[in-house]
């Protein structure tokens, strides 16, 4: 009788873990059966980048494969590279597949010859500076409102899909007119349309590559202690993002966007908040205002707030009468008996012959 064969898929984020658990001799047999470890030497697909969706708003996150392809060749991606797309899953032994918000897209090997950062210093000028662009894939993807006048054209020419503009003097709450919209909305029994909550908004979704370094793409891992030569530095114009406003925030170039202002960060003038609000002279007389006249705190004279007053002082000489001594430490002083008004008129009557 034949043994039947089972294979299954084994993954990882780093190539020598994967080395490590082949030679590991722990892993050669499980409950009496052979396993063997085999790797192709190419993908079927190519490599692997990821786009991540989430929080993105509708229309964006609902495109079909179709609309992507227009999304991602309008803003520089080559067509010719992408070779597959689908909808980020995990699959779970015994557990159907758990989908992922994100967008899974492989690129032949030929077009990711010019990752990682050998090369990349020009020391001409006597500085040590990074210029070797790696343009393709693009580092990113916009969605949204583009806010830079020079982009008009090219959205309404039909490039940067998933984009819309707005002219100087357009009212912000308004939706943007379809010369103007480039974000592939669709209509319907089933819209699939922005929501004005989201109009006048940017988002921009970086583009990652698993296992691999996520400054320059090189899938050798840096050293424990070296740090990436792109590290703060853009991958396409080779832009220190430190040097530009607001540090690069929300930076893309197949965009035009050179930075947006980040909100999260603006603080406003603490003097202001200091500053008394300048109080003008009403023209109205009935709207000065007038306060009402001070109020006598509630019960200040009757005997039953007096009573509470005196409450805890009457506590704490009920206390000191029922206090027994301590036996480890004798008291000292005796006890005295409690002082009670008594009429001191020699006249009415004479005082006790206990207090003479």
């Amino acid at each position: 009788m034949p043994v039947p064969l089972y294979f299954f898929t084994l993954e990882s984020t780093s190539a020598q873990a994967l080395l490590n658990i082949q030679k590991s001799q722990r892993c050669s047999g499980f409950k009496g059966y052979q396993i063997a470890f085999f790797q192709p030497e190419q993908s079927h697909f190519g490599q692997r980048f990821q786009v991540s969706l989430a929080n993105l708003p509708a229309p964006f996150k609902n495109y079909n494969m179709i609309q992507w392809l227009e999304v991602l060749t309008s803003q520089g991606w080559d067509r010719d590279a992408i070779t597959h797309m689908c909808r980020t899953s995990r699959a779970k032994p015994g557990a159907a597949k758990v989908m992922i918000p994100s967008l899974d897209i492989y690129v032949k090997p030929a077009f990711c010859s010019s990752f990682g950062q050998d090369g990349c210093l020009d020391t001409a000028h006597g500085e040590s500076v990074v210029n070797k662009s790696i343009s393709c894939p693009p580092s990113s993807v916009t969605f949204g409102l583009n806010p830079v006048p020079e982009a008009e054209d090219m959205i309404t020419a039909g490039y940067l899909k998933g984009q819309y503009f707005k002219k100087p003097g357009e009212n912000p709450s308004a939706r943007p007119l379809p010369q103007n919209n480039g974000m592939l909305e669709t209509m319907g029994e089933n819209p699939n349309v922005l929501l004005d909550y989201d109009l006048m908004k940017t988002f921009v979704r970086k583009v990652i590559k698993l296992g691999c370094c996520q400054h320059c793409w090189d899938p050798e891992p840096h050293g424990p202690r070296e740090i990436c030569l792109y590290k703060g530095v853009c991958k396409q114009c080779c832009a220190v993002l430190k040097n530009l406003p607001f540090k690069g925030f929300h930076h893309s170039c197949q965009s035009m966007i050179t930075a947006l202002t980040d909100h999260r960060k603006v603080k406003s003038n603490p003097k202001l908040k200091r500053r008394a609000p300048e109080m003008g002279e009403p023209t109205d007389p009935l709207s000065w205002y007038t306060p009402n006249p001070p109020q006598k705190p509630r019960g200040s004279n009757s005997w039953l707030s007096s009573r509470r007053r005196r409450q805890p002082e009457r506590l704490l000489k009920r206390k000191r009468l029922t206090r027994k001594p301590s036996m480890k430490r004798p008291r000292r002083r005796l006890l005295q008996p409690l002082r009670r008004p008594w009429p001191w008129n020699s006249e009415l009557r004479a005082p006790p012959a206990c207090m003479e």
